[in-house]
């Protein structure tokens, strides 16, 4: 028993060490896809207690690692004592785990009372911890899963849909979906049906990403046509511009005034735009 209860905490803690890794400070993202397996591991046939408690230690060591830039922040504004250095981050990364300690523990409860291996509690129970870190008192919407796929461009472009959390969703998902199967609860044709969710999305950030770059390049393309008929000298509609009229209306005035200033002091000029302008102020007055 006790050697299953230590066994059981170093699951949770490599989870919670897997999800820090697969964000952008460390850049492996592709381990976001089987961050949460080793927690499903730690979790099943407990307690909900035991589950909620499994869950604080993944939650602990993912927010202690992935927040580590906070003791740094405070030290920037001129912060020494090292309490006040470290509290804070040990405060806030102590609260956030909290969210993946219900997330367990409301699995497990589900699996408990319900029955079956919960794969849509499981994305539901996490997609809704979520948005409530992240909209509800003292938001905080950092380290959301979803960002941990910032380098996969294709499959962030399903956020035009669902948000970062329909991302957040596919990746619980396929945690839950490869520990059920490799665990004979599942059929290996939910892992092939999510895989293929994932395909989809990637379809669809490619096309998504395709019209952007074409729309792109034609305006690329239209503004170099543009800067080679001005070069050519060729005539563009543009709007008309406000100083116009009053440049044309004070230029007859100033030109001799810069023909007189130039022979008495070479090197000095008038800017008629800027005469213009000063005959409007001076208008005004």
């Amino acid at each position: 028993m006790r050697r299953r209860r230590l066994s059981d905490g170093l699951l949770a803690a490599a989870a919670g060490a897997l999800l820090a890794a697969a964000f952008p400070g460390t850049g492996w993202s592709l381990c976001a896809w089987f961050a949460l397996v080793p927690l499903f591991r730690a979790i099943d046939g407990e307690s909900v207690g035991k589950a909620f408690r499994l869950g604080w230690i993944a939650g602990v060591l993912f927010f202690g690692l992935s927040l580590d830039w906070i003791p740094a922040t405070i030290a920037r504004a001129g912060v020494t004592n090292r309490f006040a250095l470290w509290i804070p981050w040990a405060a806030t990364a102590a609260a956030l785990a909290l969210y993946p300690a219900l997330f367990a523990a409301g699995l497990r409860y589900w699996q408990i009372r319900v029955g079956g291996d919960g794969l849509a509690i499981a994305v539901a129970l996490w997609v809704g911890l979520e948005w409530c870190r992240s909209t509800l008192f003292l938001p905080c919407p950092w380290d959301l899963l979803g960002y941990s796929q910032a380098p996969l461009l294709p499959l962030l472009q399903l956020c035009d849909l669902t948000g970062i959390y329909g991302v957040s969703a596919l990746v619980v998902g396929v945690n839950h979906g490869l520990y059920n199967t490799f665990a004979g609860r599942a059929p290996l044709v939910r892992l092939a049906l999510l895989g293929a969710v994932w395909l989809l999305a990637m379809l669809y950030g490619d096309r998504r990403l395709t019209e952007k770059f074409r729309v792109e390049r034609e305006q690329l393309a239209r503004h170099v046509r543009r800067r080679e008929r001005r070069h050519r000298g060729e005539r563009i509609g543009r709007a008309p511009c406000p100083f116009r009229r009053i440049e044309q209306r004070s230029h007859p005035f100033y030109e001799p005034c810069s023909i007189d200033r130039i022979a008495n002091e070479p090197g000095v000029v008038r800017d008629h735009q800027l005469a213009g302008a000063a005959a409007v102020a001076r208008d005004d007055g």
